[in-house]
This record gives structure tokens, C-alpha cells and sequence, in this order.
């Protein structure tokens, strides 16, 4: 890993990264054999634990070695370690406690793997169900705590995931659904992501960023609580925008003593609302903050959403309608190019900041995403004098060949 970040930008330098990456690969390939084939009461020690670390920080950083090599090999390997792992640290006579810190902390590290994963791959929507299990073992305060490893809680992360998985799920029933008809788009396949789709919302809008003062003190002064908590907040709502933007109809509602559908210029300005949220409690976050590192999921879920801008007026003859309709006056602001332009620039502006820091060419691949999402938004409304669809930045990624891991 050191070596692949040191030669990352060596090309002719790379060999030796791959050289002792090769080496890593046939070293954990031989020990996995040997721990999986192992009697199951075999006790979890040190070599199992460094071996699961292992296996999921090669998995990671497989795209530090080349920026599209998704080696998705390792996250079958990590699961089955994970699991060898909790099933023989539970054998023992006294079982670890469900948030001990090596128990914490590899959930955490797994979960943010998953994450990192789950939109690169086609699984079940029971895929991460596992971690849930382990993750609803401990105490409510215990699941909202930031990981050590990530700085925001693990359960967030395993909806992430979750969402991931259901986004490469709902583009099948969108193929299924260009080969039989529109007809067959809302039958059972669709309606099963869509109550899936339900309880993560129910489980991320239920779930509490813990206060500052409730954080444990992280013993850095570039990276303190304060900032977890606002990581905390800025993956909640990315979370949740995710998911609304791939099923706009959880925004309606199902009160039987109300019933309410937005129309589009309302459910436009609830994404630009989310999106600027974002957007406005990551700038909160100093440039030197060690969050860094994890900023990047957000910024192309928000980023990305700020679509279907309108050039500004070069007359007053929209005030009247504003003053006529002041709420829809004001909503209509939100598609302004000037508003819309203004928040696009912060974001290039947090990307190429994080490109400088990270050094990673994951970061690029984030910008090159993100602004091929405005470029096509842009060339819709263009062409249309109505509402448009939205333009999925998980499209531009697969079509452009953008696949990375952005962590």
C-alpha cells in the first residue's frame, strides 16, 4: 500500500507497488486455505485478525495500483473471514463484548468496505444483512458511535451499502424493464426494491447523530469530535438524498389522513435543498480536517444532484408570479444558473482541494463523474421547456468507464 501511494504518480516506478502487492496476494491466498479449512473451534488470534485486516485493505486499495481495478475477489474472502472470525471469537468461553474495540472496529472497517463495494456489484438485498445482525447486538448509543477507522458510524455505513446494493438491483428491473415493456416496470421485482427501499429510510431518518459532547475526544486537534459529528450529519443526508433520488416515490405520503404528492418544481427544490445541506456542512469542515478522506461519496451524491438549472431573467416579468406565489417563487430560485453555478463551483472547488490531499486518481475519476452528469443535465434542460429526469452519476460512471472505489 505505502508503495503503491508513493509510486502513484511513477508509472514507470509502479512495477515495485505490484511487485509486493503480487506477494501480499500469494501470501494471504496460502493462509486463507489454511484458516478456512481449519477446525471450526479453532480459537480467533492475532494471525486471523491481522489476516481479515488484511484482506480488506488489499480489497480497498486495489485502485490505488490502477484507478478501474475493482478486485471485488477480496470482499467474497473478507466476508468469510469476518464471519470464521465472529463465529470463533464467539466460541470462546467468554465472548467478546459486542462493542469491544477490536469488535468495533473491524464491523467498521467491513461496513465502509461494503459500502465501497456494493455499487460495483450485483448481490442479493440480503447481501449486508449480516452486519445488521452483528451491528443491532450492542446498545443504541454504542451503534451511533463514529468508527475509528471511518469517523462515522458504522451503521451508516451498512445503509449505504444498502442503498448501493438496491441502485445496481433497480438498473436490472430498468433493463427488464426495456426488453418486456413499461407495462411490467412496477410489477413484483420493483415493488420488492421499493419496500426495501421503505425500511432504509424508516432505519436512516430514526437513526441520531450522537452530540459533540457524547463523542469521545479523538486526540487530534486537526480532527476534533466536532468534526465527526458533522460527518455523521453530511452521511445521513447523502444517504437519504441517494435514496430518494433512485425512488422519488418515497417522498410521498402514505398518512392515511393525508395525501400528498409533490410536483416536480417541489420535488426539484427538496434535492437542491438536501444537496446545498451537504454541501454547506462539509465547507463547515476546515481544510486541514483528517475527514477528508471520506468527503468524496458525499460530494458526488450532492454533487451530482445539482441538475436542471435555468438561465436567469433579463427582465423583472417574473417578480410579479414571485409575489403572487411567494412560495413558488421561491422554490424557482433553487433552478437558478447563477445559485445552481455558485454550489457547482464549491464543489469542484472541495473535489480538487481532496485531489491535492488524497493524491488518489479516485478523486479525479469523482470530478470527471460529477461534471459528465451537469454536462448531460445541462443538455436536457436545454432542450426541454419542462421537467427533467434526472441524470444518475452511477449511469455516467458506467458509461464513461469511471468504475473506482471513492475511498
Amino acid at each position: 500500500m505505502s508503495s503503491a501511494h508513493l509510486h502513484r504518480r511513477e508509472k514507470d516506478r509502479m512495477r515495485y507497488s505490484l511487485e509486493y502487492r503480487t506477494q501480499a496476494i500469494s501470501q494471504l491466498a496460502s493462509t486463507i486455505t489454511y484458516v478456512t479449512s481449519a477446525e471450526a473451534s479453532a480459537p480467533a488470534n492475532l494471525d486471523t485478525t491481522a489476516l481479515l485486516l488484511s484482506s480488506i485493505l488489499l480489497g480497498m486499495t486495489s485502485t490505488w495500483h490502477d484507478v478501474s481495478m475493482l478486485d471485488l475477489v477480496h470482499l467474497k474472502g473478507a466476508r468469510t473471514l469476518f464471519q470464521k472470525w465472529m463465529f470463533n471469537a464467539h466460541r470462546q468461553s467468554v465472548g467478546p463484548s459486542p462493542y469491544d474495540p477490536k469488535y468495533s472496529f473491524l464491523l467498521g472497517v467491513m461496513a465502509y468496505w461494503e459500502a465501497l463495494a456494493s455499487f460495483h456489484v450485483d448481490q442479493s438485498l440480503e447481501a449486508v444483512d449480516y452486519l445488521w445482525d452483528m451491528c443491532n447486538t450492542g446498545t443504541n448509543l454504542e451503534a451511533c458511535c463514529p468508527n475509528p477507522f471511518t469517523g462515522v458510524s458504522t451503521s451508516l455505513f451498512i445503509s449505504m451499502a444498502q442503498v448501493g446494493t438496491l441502485s445496481r438491483q433497480l438498473r436490472l428491473v430498468d433493463r427488464l424493464c426495456s426488453l418486456t415493456g413499461p407495462n411490467k416496470y412496477k410489477g413484483e421485482m420493483y415493488l420488492s426494491l421499493l419496500d426495501k427501499a421503505k425500511e432504509i429510510e424508516k432505519c436512516v431518518r430514526a437513526y441520531a447523530v450522537l452530540p459533540v459532547d457524547e463523542i469521545s475526544a479523538t486526540g487530534d486537534d486537526l480532527t476534533p469530535s466536532s468534526h465527526l459529528h458533522t460527518m455523521g450529519l453530511v452521511y445521513q443526508l447523502s444517504i437519504l438524498l441517494e435514496l430518494y433520488r433512485l425512488f422519488p416515490e418515497l417522498l410521498r405520503s402514505s398518512d392515511d389522513q393525508i395525501n400528498y404528492s409533490p410536483n416536480p418544481l417541489e420535488t426539484k427544490h427538496f434535492f437542491d435543498t438536501l444537496a446545498t445541506s451537504i454541501l454547506t456542512l462539509l465547507v463547515s469542515i476546515p481544510p486541514s480536517s483528517r475527514t477528508k478522506a471520506i468527503q468524496v461519496f458525499p460530494l458526488i451524491i450532492a454533487g451530482s444532484a445539482l441538475q436542471g438549472q435555468t438561465q436567469p431573467s433579463s427582465s423583472t416579468s417574473s417578480l410579479p408570479l414571485c409575489i403572487r406565489d411567494p412560495i413558488q417563487g421561491v422554490m424557482s430560485l433553487s433552478s437558478n444558473s447563477l445559485i445552481t453555478n455558485y454550489w457547482r463551483r464549491v464543489v469542484m472547488d472541495k473535489i480538487t482541494s481532496l485531489r491535492d490531499y488524497v493524491g488518489l486518481d479516485s478523486v479525479d475519476h469523482a470530478r470527471r463523474i460529477v461534471e459528465g452528469v451537469w454536462m448531460r443535465a445541462d443538455s436536457m434542460s436545454s432542450r426541454s421547456a419542462g421537467a427533467c429526469s434526472m441524470v444518475s452519476w452511477l449511469d455516467v460512471m458506467r458509461e464513461d468507464k469511471l468504475q473506482t472505489f471513492f475511498g
